[in-house]
């Protein structure tokens, strides 16, 4: 599973890639209580995406600025 997020002047979006199917309550229950609490912190939601992957992919995103701590991946 890899989880791309992005936070661009406190606008978040998060796309996951994934083997596993969407869970259903992706954009019912748990979308609305990770907004509410990005809101707390003054930053809000603007998507998140799912989508179905056999192979990890990091988008393009180029490795330069790249570095790992334990099991993530940050990049930037």
């Amino acid at each position: 599973m890899t989880i791309d997020v992005q936070i661009q002047n406190r606008i978040v979006s998060i796309a996951v890639y994934s083997h596993f199917p969407e869970p259903a309550d992706l954009k019912g229950q748990w979308f609305e209580k990770l907004d509410s609490a990005l809101g707390e912190m003054q930053y809000s939601l603007s998507g998140v995406i799912w989508k179905n992957s056999t192979v990890q992919t990091t988008r393009g995103i180029p490795h330069q600025g790249s570095f790992h701590t334990g099991k993530v991946d940050i990049r930037i």
